[in-house]
């Protein structure tokens, strides 16, 4: 599994023993978590970093500060790398307010926790800024443009990238989206877990976050998105079943008697808001976690198939076939090739 980053990409600490780095580049592990240096025992910080399947990466990173900073805005890291394509990152605050100094774009972006920044680019420089008055947690999706379109179709990605100002390279934009969107991100690194099934945790919350965002803009351009607030509802509630659900799969029937609507009002809904049936929702996302679990573990195929609802193995490989237009062997055999 190859990250996006080039062989010189680095994680400069501006705190404690100044010139330090950190590699980020291509030959690194692919999970990093490293204590981030701060002098004058000011408070303590921590760096998760994580590559996933689909060229993606998602970093963490947490500063929790003693009184003794007295809220001054303290430089923290400073992060360059060149990429082989053009990447869009979305940064995310839980808590905390940061400032990056975008050396590339010749911009300075002052965020908190309301706002996420979206930032499109194929090579980065920034410093980053962070406010010591209060706990701060941040979370950064990097992923390349073009793993995107496949997962969710180009006029729907290209829709989200004009919606939040990303339509070409070396553009940025902050937008306020609501809280609740953003929690999908917060569970993301399980500090519990570790190895393939973090990875694989990681992978579910970015790729649910970014059809999140998908959605959330999605509804504010097209009326014909529009739901009346209980059907809204409904609808979010069903896909939060669906995306925590395993095994056998319920008929449409069984899932419309529980929400106390006929099938057809349920599916129809729940299509206008995702683009796409609850059946077709729940493959192609199964089929995606079949694909992570693949590349990123020894688990057999039989075992994975049964896991995600299949009857049988055979139905299983054609389905995924037909999602990825290869054979889940070829993965096997690429990752033991590397």
């Amino acid at each position: 599994m190859r990250n996006i980053f080039d062989d010189k990409a680095r994680l400069e600490w501006l705190q404690g023993e100044t010139g330090k780095n950190l590699n980020i580049g291509s030959s690194r592990p692919p999970m990093i978590r490293q204590e981030i240096p701060l002098e004058g025992n000011i408070g303590s910080a921590s760096l998760t970093f994580v590559d996933l399947p689909l060229g993606m990466s998602l970093a963490h990173s947490e500063y929790i500060f003693e009184s003794r900073a007295n809220g001054a805005l303290i430089p923290v890291i400073r992060a360059v790398s060149e990429f082989n394509k053009d990447v869009i990152m979305i940064y995310t605050l839980k808590s905390g307010r940061c400032v990056y100094d975008d050396a590339h774009l010749k911009q300075k972006y002052h965020q908190d926790k309301r706002e996420t920044l979206f930032i499109r680019t194929d090579r980065y420089d920034s410093t980053g800024f962070v406010d010591s008055g209060e706990r701060c947690i941040l979370y950064c999706i990097i992923t390349p443009v073009m793993s995107m379109t496949p997962l969710v179709g180009s006029d729907t990605f290209l829709s989200l990238l004009s919606s939040v100002d990303l339509s070409s390279r070396n553009s940025f934009s902050k937008k306020v989206i609501a809280q609740d969107i953003g929690r999908t991100l917060y569970s993301a690194i399980d500090h519990k877990m570790d190895g393939p099934a973090a990875v694989l945790h990681a992978q579910a919350k970015c790729l649910e976050y970014v059809s999140q965002l998908i959605t959330h803009f999605g509804a504010d351009k097209d009326t014909t998105h529009q739901k009346s607030g209980k059907s809204q509802k409904r609808v979010r509630e069903l896909e939060s079943e669906l995306t925590s659900l395993n095994g056998k799969i319920p008929t449409l029937d069984q899932l419309a008697e529980r929400y106390n609507v006929t099938a057809d009002t349920l599916n129809n809904d729940f299509k206008k808001v995702f683009g796409k049936s609850i059946y077709n929702f729940l493959m192609e996302r199964r089929l995606l976690e079949a694909h992570a679990a693949i590349e990123n573990s020894s688990t057999p195929l039989k075992v994975i198939s049964e896991n995600l609802g299949y009857s049988h193995t055979n139905h299983f490989l054609s389905a995924f076939k037909r999602k990825f237009g290869y054979s889940p062997s070829k993965i096997r055999k690429s990752a033991q090739i590397n």
